[in-house]
């Protein structure tokens, strides 16, 4: 499967929350041609440390167990990447570093509860038209972001 582009997977229940909460890690293996990613409710804190897609260009994490969405020591290119949904992740604490992601359009952290902080570097996202951080309760600091280009 190192050819694969589209990756969706539903999960409706928590039926590998045992799986997880036995290992401390992540998926093995994700395809670096992977266009579109979706997995609802992500069971693991990290995505794995070999995943660096250049082609992703839509990441849909929605209700994952995120902490993080990668081990922070290495900047992530992501320069297709348009779109991030991980709302309703209530475990993730902070966002990535969005430098290696200039054509970043639609950001949701809709109900990510557990969010303290926006990373800094999100001022660089000129192209950003859509930001959603409705109850992120915790949220401690949030960047000065280009508001010009996001939509009302």
């Amino acid at each position: 499967m190192r050819r694969l582009r589209i990756l969706r997977i539903w999960c409706d229940t928590d039926a590998w929350t045992s799986q997880r909460d036995s290992e401390d890690g992540s998926i093995e293996y994700l395809s670096n041609n992977l266009c579109w990613f979706a997995w609802h409710k992500y069971p693991w804190k990290l995505l794995p440390e070999n995943f660096n897609s250049r082609s992703l260009g839509h990441l849909i994490l929605q209700e994952s167990s995120l902490h993080y969405l990668w081990n922070e020591t290495k900047l992530q290119q992501f320069l297709s990447l348009q779109k991030i949904d991980l709302s309703y992740s209530d475990s993730l604490k902070r966002t990535p570093d969005f430098k290696g992601m200039p054509n970043l359009e639609y950001l949701n952290l809709e109900y990510c509860r557990s969010l303290e902080e926006v990373h800094p570097s999100l001022k660089y996202c000129d192209k950003l038209i859509q930001l959603n951080l409705y109850v992120c309760t915790r949220l401690e600091r949030f960047p000065y972001v280009n508001m010009e280009s996001l939509e009302s």
